[in-house]
């Protein structure tokens, strides 16, 4: 909440910023789903896809300044997701960074 706060966001594109990162979490969580059949590695390449999807998306609601703190914020939420995906080999939560980043 503070982090996205620091981007001085208009309500509009606050709400807009915020979709576009909640509408991600659920595919970035059924990355490691049994389901899925994705070995670590695959899971690892589908984490970078969403992360690259998010960055594509926000890019145009933002103007550079906006948008290289987005890119310095969520870098710190990816490593932490990446740090946990290394350590742990049962199911992560990985939205949580994401909530706690837009929502805190």
């Amino acid at each position: 909440y503070n982090q996205t706060n620091k981007l001085d966001l208009t309500p509009k594109v606050r709400q807009e910023y915020s979709q576009i990162l909640t509408d991600n979490v659920f595919d970035m969580k059924r990355v490691n789903d049994k389901d899925k059949g994705y070995t670590r590695k695959e899971q690892l390449e589908q984490l970078e896809l969403i992360s690259k999807k998010i960055n594509s998306s926000v890019k145009p609601l933002l103007n550079e300044n906006q948008y290289k703190k987005h890119l310095s914020n969520y870098e710190a939420i990816y490593n932490e997701i990446i740090r946990k995906f290394n350590e742990e080999d049962a199911a992560i939560d990985y939205p949580r960074a994401i909530f706690k980043y837009v929502y805190r």
